[in-house]
């Protein structure tokens, strides 16, 4: 399972994009031990450790530490066409392991693709233009993540 774990403390918090067997949530308490902000389960997608450096190298523009990533605009742009993508093939897909599959070659692609913040913007333009696009977008305020 891969998860997404954040402080969301503000709009330049940090996320953890990292691995586990089990729950993001049984990570989230080890994790909640050695941090003084309040955690956050962002998001649990389907994934095993080659994915999890498939999305490292995916987010290496926003890369701070270790598995943690700057929570910018770059971040979440790059967040949002992420999940929307595999959102979009999670649906359609009911078995996992091809679900698996199809997100690491998509991940695969857009690793090869610039980072550079433009490029970010136009893709998401292009999708949410799309008719074909019919995944209902995942608008995510930090703000409102705050507990």
């Amino acid at each position: 399972m891969i998860y997404f774990i954040s402080d969301g403390r503000s709009f330049h918090s940090f996320t953890k994009v990292g691995y586990t067997e089990n729950s993001a949530y049984s990570r989230l308490a080890s994790f909640q031990t050695g941090n003084a902000h309040k955690l956050i389960v962002l998001w649990e997608m389907p994934g095993g450790p080659e994915m999890e450096q498939m999305l490292h190298r995916y987010f290496k523009a926003c890369h701070y530490r270790g598995e943690w990533f700057r929570t910018n605009e770059c971040f979440l742009d790059l967040y949002h066409i992420m999940s929307n993508t595999a959102c979009a093939i999670m649906a359609k897909e009911a078995d996992e392991s091809v679900c698996i599959l199809k997100i690491a070659n998509w991940l695969e692609t857009a690793c090869s693709w610039s980072t550079s913040w433009d490029k970010m913007v136009d893709m998401k333009k292009e999708r949410l233009n799309d008719p074909e696009w019919n995944v209902p977008h995942l608008e995510w305020d930090i703000t409102k993540e705050i507990i």
